[in-house]
């Protein structure tokens, strides 16, 4: 199969994980104890959604790009990143604001930090699945296992910054967040694995 389309693949599937992340946050978040409102699901779906189709689509082109590497999946996920992260919060104000959602900015951890992580993290992510892809034993438990590391490894901190800065969070908003920062790595890297294995089936 062409790699354009295992590209376009890789972009449906992204468009589905942020779809599948905001409804795991939604669920986790009912069940935590908090209360659901339209508007703001709406204004943190554009976000997630957004946020999801920049990241994945980065790694899925670098990964399908002749000769890739694991290193250039890994400059794909420290260049993607961030600017995934800037553009769908940008987006989040945007569609907030157009919702009638305008609220006074809430403290919390520098967005340029926030960035940073995100971008080693999403470097690191693409190193290694660039890697264990190459290898016989690099399957859909394998790629699922490096994405919940990485969660782990940078969400953590990611989640303590978080935390320190908004001691105020409710128990629901800290499960909702933690569902976020540990499982969209999973995700992601699953879409790139489901975008290669659907392009190789129907070769």
């Amino acid at each position: 199969m062409p790699p354009q389309q295992t590209i376009l693949k890789g972009a449906w599937l992204a468009v589905a994980l942020g779809f599948a992340i905001e409804g795991l946050i939604l669920l986790s978040f009912a069940l935590s104890g908090g209360a659901l409102a339209a508007k703001p699901f709406t204004a943190d779906l554009v976000q997630k959604v957004s946020w999801s189709f920049i990241v994945c689509v980065a790694l899925a082109v670098a990964r399908t790009a002749a000769k890739s590497t694991g290193v250039m999946m890994g400059l794909a996920g420290l260049l993607a990143a961030p600017a995934g992260f800037a553009i769908a919060r940008g987006l989040h104000k945007g569609a907030s604001q157009a919702l009638g959602l305008v609220a006074a900015a809430a403290p919390g951890p520098s967005p340029i930090l926030v960035a940073g992580i995100k971008g080693v993290q999403y470097a690191v992510l693409g190193l290694v699945l660039g890697w264990i892809a190459k290898q016989a034993w690099g399957g859909v438990a394998a790629h699922a296992g490096v994405g919940f590391a990485c969660g782990l490894l940078f969400g953590g901190p990611l989640l303590a910054l978080t935390f320190q800065a908004l001691p105020q969070l409710s128990a629901a908003t800290v499960v909702a967040r933690s569902v976020n920062e540990l499982l969209f790595p999973v995700g992601c890297a699953l879409v790139l694995y489901a975008s290669d294995t659907l392009g190789k089936r129907l070769v």
